[in-house]
């Protein structure tokens, strides 16, 4: 697991307890379904485009997120949708990571469901423009070095 400050990351956008399934899985430049993975209950904590993992039993029990998370997935680019169709279980969402990988979640009502597809939209949203925000100031620029260089000529 990358190590991470958490002192860097933003104020929470969201954190809940979710049960996570991871469902496809990265080897050797091939996806595979991840077999013989059960559902886990993680309290998650979603901080800028960073989902981060703790760790515990139920959903009534809290986590402090000054402890060291135990997994983290980067949202950003990752593709997010709800899936009503789940065969066995309700409150069912999809994140397909810019890395290949898949999870599926599972929140305790429709509400959290969609609480969580929005957060993650927004919060990559927001890293988008801003991404874009410092790409157009570039652009600008770069623009303006290449005016002042041909005025200097």
């Amino acid at each position: 697991m990358p190590q991470c400050d958490l002192n860097t990351f933003p104020v929470p956008a969201i954190k809940r307890f979710l049960s996570v399934k991871k469902w496809l899985l990265r080897k050797k430049h091939q996806i595979e379904l991840a077999r013989k993975r059960g559902w886990k209950g993680y309290w998650v904590c979603l901080k800028g485009t960073t989902l981060l993992f703790y760790p515990c039993e139920s959903r009534d029990e809290g986590r402090s997120v000054e402890a060291a998370p135990k997994h983290l997935i980067i949202v950003d680019g990752a593709i997010m949708q709800p899936i009503p169709e789940h065969p066995k279980r309700d409150y069912i969402f999809c994140l397909s990571t810019a890395f290949g990988d898949a999870y599926l979640f599972q929140a305790p009502c429709q509400v959290e469901l969609e609480n969580w597809v929005n957060s993650i939209h927004s919060a990559c949203a927001a890293a988008f423009a801003r991404h874009r925000g410092k790409t157009g100031t570039l652009h600008l620029l770069q623009e303006e070095i290449f005016r002042l260089e041909k005025a200097i000529e």
